[in-house]
């Protein structure tokens, strides 16, 4: 057992003795420990770094993300702000005007940045509504010393910027680091619009900023975004007390007054925009700059630059009229031709008493024009005589021979001019009457004629015939009424009454297509009921349209008092007394006057108002006991704001909000 054991000692270190390494490689082993031992720390180091990096992506990330969600809140921020309700606090104005960061060296910065100028009279004279109220300038930015929203230091300094936070205690942070406050901030970079008469689109660049609250300078940013958004930018009248119920471009106002709601909207051009900017918009002012005489107009008055009703808006307010449709009234014997109508009284005593004649379009001839089948004409003597002025009669006239003085204008033909008086008989009279220069037409007669008092009454029948719900577009070339009453039913569908010849192919004859309506305070001309005498009081049912012709320039007498000139009708409606009791005037390049005091329920819309030394009584009040006043019962009948009229038209009808309505377009990131 002893020599056993010796043995397996012996062999034991024997073994060892053999797989010791040999000391020639003894330095090689420790080159491959080494080279282990060095890549396992490179990889771990690589794995350190690649850890940290993604950490510090991961970071920036999320600081742009942030930035990104600052110039996005930034935006609604601002649209908020001048999208407010309250008209105390009203910033709407603004989308109106440019606020754009540029080259200093290549534009005027005072008429980039307009915001910041709102109340100099150079940036209000931008405004398409000259007088709206900027003294309340533009919101405070938090820090005192500078600009909302674009950061400037209120100097002309657009370089330092100090962006808008949206935490107001520095003490706070939003991402928690381990180290300073951090925050995001916003800031307007630059605003451009498009905008014409309140509607258009803007484009804004708003800056999204992501720092610590101590930072200095840009370097230290964490992260930063430039937004880019298109959005659209639309205007509407918020209450019926906006609305202009009477327009016009050229004023002599008078002593008119408004009973009811309802602004006074004036038509300015830009040289008197500037002005207005200048002389303020004092309400004695506006007053005198329209020869007002009733201090109630005080703040009514509305001046608009560049909103003057276009052609168009009458088809959308009040119906198509210029297609082949049944809402126009036919001559009944001209299949598809317009008729067209005139009303006159004032030649009754002078030969044929037709109060009421028609004729179809492109016919003027003597045989042509006609008293209307159907129409019933009623008259009765108010024991009155008055002296009639009858035109180009003759002696062989039978009317001439009652005539208590005649005469013959100068150089008519061949004939001298020459004037009889007294009663003429066959023996004597008129001197010289069976003279050679007593001979020849042309004669004006003063005649004393028994004086009467018509009833035109035009049924709902009588117009627009295969129609009984659309309204009924009617042409009136001519109406002189002086003891006259025009009643025409407009109870079951509206009519429209247009002051010019139908479109295309008119004719105009001179003495006819006068182009006037010219009431005196004895005639009358409205609307009734089926089977009533009374008007209706309905004036969003009753409208006086004009379309076409040259502009009215002023209010001068002699061309408001004058007949049709030329080749061109007047476009003249004049009114005195209840004679146009309610009525819808539209009159885009014509003149609306006074002969005397009136009063009328209704809107009165024209190039020009004169009033000639008389005073309007206006009422915008419903009738008939409705919510609102004519303007509401006038959307509730013509379904303006239902059909989308009024998004488009607004501007044009009185004082409007602008507001930024946000769009689907896609927002675009700029980062750096």
């Amino acid at each position: 057992m002893k020599k056993a054991s010796v043995n397996l000692g012996h062999r034991y270190r024997y073994f060892l003795r053999r797989i010791k390494t040999p000391k020639s490689e003894e330095g090689m082993a420790m080159l491959l420990a080494l080279l282990t031992g060095v890549t396992l720390l490179a990889g771990a180091s690589g794995l350190l770094i690649r850890q940290l990096m993604a950490r510090k992506l991961g970071a920036s990330e999320s600081y742009h993300q942030m930035a990104e969600a600052a110039a996005v809140n930034g935006f609604n921020r601002i649209l908020s702000e001048l999208n407010r309700n309250d008209p105390n606090d009203y910033r709407g104005y603004l989308y109106g005007l440019d606020n754009i960061e540029d080259d200093p060296n290549t534009r005027d910065i005072e008429g980039r940045f307009d915001w910041e100028f709102i109340n100099s009279p150079q940036t209000k004279q931008k405004l398409e509504q000259i007088c709206t109220d900027t003294s309340k300038g533009l919101p405070p930015h938090p820090t005192s010393g500078f600009i909302w929203p674009t950061g400037h230091d209120g100097n002309g300094n657009t370089k330092t910027m100090n962006p808008l936070p949206f935490i107001k205690d520095e003490a706070k942070t939003q991402r928690k680091d381990g180290k300073s406050s951090i925050q995001s901030f916003y800031r307007l970079r630059g605003y451009s619009t498009d905008v014409v008469q309140g509607n258009g689109t803007a484009r804004v660049e708003i800056e999204g900023i992501v720092k610590r609250v101590d930072a200095t300078g840009e370097e230290d940013f964490l992260g930063k975004t430039l937004l880019f958004r298109t959005f659209k930018v639309e205007s509407s009248i918020a209450k019926d007390d906006d609305w202009g119920v009477i327009a016009a471009k050229h004023f002599d106002l008078g002593a008119t007054s408004i009973d009811g709601d309802g602004k006074i909207l004036w038509h300015v051009n830009k040289q008197k925009a500037s002005d207005l900017a200048k002389s303020g918009c004092t309400a004695n002012n506006l007053l005198n700059q329209l020869k007002g005489k009733s201090a109630t107009n005080n703040n009514r008055i509305w001046p608009v630059m560049d909103r003057d009703k276009k052609s168009s808006l009458s088809l959308a307010l009040f119906g198509d009229h210029t297609s082949k449709g049944e809402n126009i009234d036919y001559d009944p014997k001209k299949s598809g031709v317009e008729r067209v109508w005139s009303f006159d009284d004032t030649g009754s005593g002078c030969g044929a008493e037709d109060v009421v004649l028609t004729r179809a379009k492109n016919r003027t001839s003597e045989s042509d024009i006609k008293a209307p089948r159907g129409v019933r004409v009623s008259s009765r003597s108010t024991g009155r005589t008055t002296l009639k002025e009858c035109t180009g009669l003759t002696p062989s006239d039978p009317v001439f021979w009652t005539a208590t003085q005649v005469c013959r204008p100068y150089s008519y033909r061949h004939y001298k001019s020459v004037c009889y008086t007294g009663r003429p008989t066959l023996s004597r009279g008129y001197q010289y009457w069976f003279s050679q220069e007593s001979y020849g037409d042309g004669w004006t007669a003063w005649i004393p004629t028994p004086q009467k008092e018509w009833t035109v009454r035009i049924h709902q029948r009588d117009i627009c015939s295969g129609q009984s719900k659309a309204e009924c577009h009617m042409y009136i070339e001519h109406m002189k009424l002086e003891n006259t009453r025009v009643y025409i039913e407009n109870d079951k569908r509206a009519v429209v009454l247009h002051l010019e010849l139908p479109p295309n192919d008119s004719k105009f004859k001179s003495g006819v297509s006068t182009g006037r309506i010219e009431l005196s305070g004895n005639s009358q001309l409205c609307g009734v009921n089926a089977g009533s005498s009374q008007c209706n009081n309905k004036p969003e049912s009753f409208v006086i349209s004009q379309t076409n012709g040259s502009e009215s320039l002023d209010c001068d007498e002699k061309r408001l008092q004058g007949n049709g000139n030329g080749n061109e009708l007047q476009s003249i409606l004049s009114i005195a007394g209840n004679s146009l009791p309610a009525a819808w005037v539209s009159l885009r390049t014509g003149t609306f006057t006074l002969s005397g005091n009136a009063n009328m329920n209704g809107v009165v819309w024209a190039n020009s108002f004169c009033s000639q030394n008389n005073g309007l009584s206006l009422s915008t009040k419903r009738s008939d006991g409705g919510k609102g006043s004519v303007v509401q019962a006038a959307d509730e009948l013509w379904q303006w704001k239902a059909n989308g009229v009024m998004e488009a038209n607004s501007a044009f009808l009185g004082r409007t909000i602008a507001r930024g309505i946000r769009g689907s377009g896609l927002d675009m990131f700029r980062r750096w």
